[in-house]
């Protein structure tokens, strides 16, 4: 179980350089085939490991093993958590004074649609479920202390994919997302994550003054 849970995480990781390695790939105009470039996706690069890496830990701890975890679904919480992750970008975003923006375009792409609930989901059974579970049997008999080594790894996992900028608010993220695990169990945590994401895939937070002065969407530009 111990090499197949290595395994599982550093196929996990193995995503954050898989991705910058897309990205520079990208932004160096290496790529030049239209599908090819559409594959080179640095989300998609991260992504897929991520459900690997997932699948891998889930089968090398064993389903029987996560009975001590909580399991009831309580459906008012989830409701309520998952409105939580959709709203909490949103007021994040209006307390630093931006103007929110619909990506449109985007939304069309398949990573969008299947890849990023099935990674938020991956992220949440990783570091809610299986990394807590292998410190706590492993090392620290100590809820507090594995809450603890979890969060600051998946703080730091978002903190090198974007930048120090974001440090802040994936701690303020994680909270969320473990008050929802001890609450409402994986479900809840999972609902989270995942309206979270889709809400910064949906929207983006601009500021007033780019917001005024760009030009109308075409159907607009057409009248």
């Amino acid at each position: 179980m111990f090499f197949s849970l290595i395994l599982g995480t550093l196929i996990h990781l193995l995503g954050l350089f898989i991705s910058k390695w897309f990205f520079y790939l990208r932004i160096k105009g290496i790529v030049a085939n239209k599908r090819l470039f559409f594959l080179v996706n640095p989300q998609l690069g991260y992504d897929i490991p991520t459900i690997i890496g997932t699948i891998v830990c889930i089968f090398a701890v064993g389903f029987e093993y996560l009975d001590y975890l909580p399991t009831l679904i309580s459906i008012p919480s989830i409701v309520l958590f998952g409105l939580l992750g959709f709203l909490l970008p949103i007021i994040v975003w209006k307390f630093n004074g931006k103007t929110i923006k619909f990506r449109g375009a985007l939304l069309k792409n398949i990573d969008s649609l299947v890849f990023l609930p099935m990674t938020a989901l991956c992220e949440e059974v990783l570091w809610r479920l299986i990394f807590p579970f292998f410190i706590l049997t492993q090392f620290f008999d100590s809820m507090v202390i594995v809450i603890l080594f979890s969060s600051i790894g998946f703080v730091l996992l978002h903190w090198s994919i974007r930048g120090v900028n974001v440090l802040a608010y994936m701690t303020l993220f994680t909270f969320f997302a473990w008050l929802s695990f001890l609450h409402s169990g994986i479900v809840g945590a999972a609902v989270f994550h995942i309206t979270h994401n889709l809400v910064i895939k949906t929207f983006r937070p601009v500021t007033r003054k780019t917001h005024l002065s760009s030009p109308p969407p075409a159907s607009q530009a057409e009248w």
